[in-house]
């Protein structure tokens, strides 16, 4: 641009351009105001035209089903006088537009005809609504039905399977108290009638004949309360008799009778004909059918166990006051039970009842006597009352404070001669007690009585003890026999496997994993419920029975009794082909050939001089008899490796000269000195006999048996290794000197009489 011309003109400076921007500006103001009022106005209308349509709707159904409570014939009659709302007119974009006259009729007028398509479709709505329904129940039903078909299957297959199941493995578990009921009922039996083979099992099929016949006919009616059955008594368990309830005093006059003691007398008939293992009772079906008179571990082996335990179960409760003159109470079973809370069971090696009796002997009191008055059962079966004048009493912890009846004394001087090593348990522990530890606690309850004879109970049990080399001069003769060290195997022998055991912990851990093929898991639970029901464990292996089992006649004689060895026979017999195929894992073959090792290891340790009869005293086991003489590995010669052959002439000759010459100096000093009838001496020379190299199984080997004495002075003196002056001389010391131990006395004429029947009569 050159100078000083104007500058061109732009439209902001023209004002008519301004005017005009002006304008645009407001025009647009006002549209944008009309705009949003158009809006308000459309939503308005929107809204008024939906709720007419959603009237029309309802309305038109409402018609349709000829209900609609708004319909009225007429117009009605509106008053003059009262001014008519003229609604608006509908909103029109342009208002000055004319409205045709051919408009269709408002459709939301109540008034109005509905076009014809929509009265089709009102009245086409409640058919299919109609037939949605139906379709519906029609499937609820298809439903329905198929739920009742699989239900009535599945019911009638669950009924099919218990039927099955109860076919084959007998009715519902009933409880035990139904299931002694239901075999008492079954059996015939009555008090005073007791019918044995009803209430046994029956017998094994390997029962001889002999045993049958005589089982059936001296059993068959047993002349005895039903109470002499009863094991509750037989541990000396107060909770137990009560549970049972088992009193012993209630139950006395019903139960010792003298038709009773008769009928047992009887039934010792029917023991002699059942001496072997094998005539004893088949426990595997009883109690299937619902009816077990007697509880599991609960009932004895065969005939002779029926015999003795019921013989000796007799005695326990029926000791009388011809015996103990001052028992008021009628027994010493109902002695003890009325005066102490005690119950006089026949299994006397246990300290059950003694800490009751310290009890109620720990406080100085006087217990006032008078006349009272006690139901008791009478023998007609029926309750009736006593009445007993008891005596006044004084009990203390102090030195003979205590008024002790001789049956009370008697009681505790049985329990003191019962003691044997790893037998007796302290009840707070569990643990054995040790001679000194038990002889204290059985002397601090004598010393309480009065009576004198408290004082001769302890005198004789400490002899008892000396004679069996125990007790010496008021202290066991060596510390090392107070309270000798057992292992956890020979306690299994005498107690059962505990739960804690090495084998029981073994399984139980097995069955928990739940790892071990299905087969194996069955068997192992078969093996772990029999190992836990036995009464005797055996898990030894020989150097560990030549060590703590061998040379003790007790253990020995537990490990061989017919509790143990029969039941081990019956896991066997039950469940050895279970076992058998287990034991096809090799992982698992030590732990399932467990029955098999033991029953061989068990049989080669009872061997006896009475091979297959049953173990009635320990002098006939060989294993004791063979540890006295300081060899107890003959008991496996020749079957176990590392065991020495079967012994030669000349070294058995050697030993058995050796063990006479100990056992005579010994018999010098404690000579046997039993009154005729004191089963308690007896037995204690029975376990002497037992442990010495007068066992029968012992000396059979050195002078031989019944029949073949003189054959074998024979071999022995034909024998070029044998020394027969020396030979004569030892088995003629050793027939006097075990006479001595069996309390036979002969004169000088009989023996040499004897020396010719077994040809010692050769160098007189």
């Amino acid at each position: 641009m050159a100078a000083g011309e104007d500058p061109p003109s732009r439209v902001d400076d023209d004002p008519s351009t301004a005017a005009d921007a002006l304008s645009l500006h407001t025009i647009a103001d006002a549209d944008v105001y009309a705009s949003q009022e158009q809006e308000d106005g459309d939503f308005a209308l929107a809204l008024a035209l939906e709720e007419q349509e959603n009237e029309r709707y309802a309305r038109t159904q409402r018609i349709s089903r000829g209900d609609d409570p708004n319909r009225v014939d007429a117009t009605p009659e509106v008053p003059v006088d009262v001014p008519v709302e003229v609604p608006p007119p509908p909103y029109r974009d342009d208002p000055n537009a004319t409205e045709p006259d051919n408009l269709p009729p408002y459709r939301d007028n109540p008034d109005a005809a509905p076009a014809e398509a929509e009265a089709d479709e009102a009245a086409v709505e409640p058919a299919k609504r109609q037939a949605a329904i139906v379709r519906v129940l029609r499937k609820l039903a298809k439903a329905w039905l198929c739920v009742l078909m699989v239900s009535t299957f599945v019911t009638i297959t669950i009924i099919v399977v218990v039927v099955v199941l109860v076919f084959v493995y007998g009715k519902t578990p009933v409880s035990k108290e139904a299931s002694k009921q239901a075999a008492w009922d079954a059996s015939g039996s009555s008090d005073y009638d007791l019918r044995l083979p009803k209430l046994y099992p029956a017998l094994e099929k390997g029962t001889k004949d002999t045993c049958k016949s005589a089982w059936d006919e001296y059993s068959r009616s047993l002349s005895c309360h039903r109470m002499i059955l009863s094991p509750a008594w037989d541990n000396g368990d107060a909770a137990e008799a009560n549970a049972a309830g088992a009193d012993p005093f209630f139950y006395s006059t019903a139960v010792c009778t003298d038709e009773c003691k008769r009928s047992l007398n009887d039934l010792q008939r029917a023991a002699r004909s059942c001496l072997n293992r094998t005539d004893r009772f088949d426990f595997g079906a009883y109690g299937n059918d619902g009816k077990a008179y007697f509880e599991a571990g609960k009932i004895e082996e065969g005939p002779l166990h029926v015999f003795t335990g019921l013989s000796e179960r007799y005695r326990g409760l029926c000791r009388s006051k011809h015996s103990f003159a001052d028992t008021k109470w009628g027994t010493c079973a109902a002695d003890l039970w009325m005066n102490w809370g005690i119950v006089g069971g026949k299994n006397e090696a246990h300290l059950n009842g003694l800490d009751q009796f310290m009890q109620q002997t720990s406080v100085k009191k006087t217990v006032q006597g008078g006349v009272q008055h006690f139901p008791m059962l009478l023998r007609t079966g029926t309750n009736g009352t006593t009445s007993i004048r008891v005596k006044q009493r004084t009990v203390g912890p102090g030195d003979r404070e205590t008024t002790c009846s001789a049956c009370t004394v008697d009681w505790l001087a049985r329990k003191m001669r019962s003691f044997e090593f790893g037998q007796v348990l302290d009840p707070a522990t569990g643990e054995a007690l040790g001679l000194s530890a038990f002889r204290e606690k059985i002397r601090s309850a004598l010393a309480r009585c009065s009576r004198a004879e408290a004082r001769t109970a302890l005198r004789n049990a400490d002899a008892r003890w000396t004679e069996l080399g125990w007790w010496c001069k008021d202290k066991p003769c060596i510390p090392s026999i107070d309270r000798p060290t057992f292992s956890n195997e020979t306690m299994a022998v005498l107690h059962g496997w505990p739960e804690d055991s090495e084998g029981i912990v073994m399984l139980r851990e097995l069955l928990e994993k739940k790892q071990a093929p299905a087969k194996v898991l069955e068997a192992a639970q078969v093996l772990y419920d029999g190992l836990r029901a036995m009464p005797c464990g055996y898990g030894f292996d020989p150097m560990m029975a030549k060590r703590e089992i061998l040379p003790r006649s007790h253990i020995v004689a537990r490990l061989c009794s017919d509790p143990c060895r029969n039941a081990l026979d019956r896991l066997r017999q039950q469940h050895g082909a279970l076992f058998a195929e287990a034991a096809r894992d090799r992982t698992y073959e030590p732990l399932f050939r467990y029955p098999t090792t033991a029953a061989e290891i068990v049989d080669r340790v009872c061997l006896s001089t009475a091979p297959g009869s049953i173990v009635v005293t320990p002098e006939n086991l060989c294993a004791p008899g063979y540890a006295a003489l300081g060899w107890p590995e003959w008991i496996f010669a020749g079957t176990y490796g590392g065991y020495p052959d079967p012994p030669i002439r000349a070294q058995i000759l050697d030993v058995f000269s050796r063990g006479m010459d100990e056992l005579a100096d010994r018999l010098e000093k404690h000579p046997r000195n039993c009154f005729h009838g004191d089963e308690d001496c007896a037995r204690t020379w029975s376990k002497m006999i037992a442990e010495s190299a007068c066992n029968t199984c012992a000396g059979e080997i050195f002078i031989g048996v019944q029949g073949t004495w003189k054959k074998t002075t024979e071999e022995f003196l034909g024998d070029r290794d044998v020394n027969g002056t020396a030979y004569v001389a030892a088995a003629k010391k050793g027939w006097r000197t075990c006479a001595k131990m069996y309390g036979i006395h002969l004169n000088e004429r009989e023996w040499q009489r004897k020396w010719r029947e077994r040809g010692l009569d050769v160098y007189d």
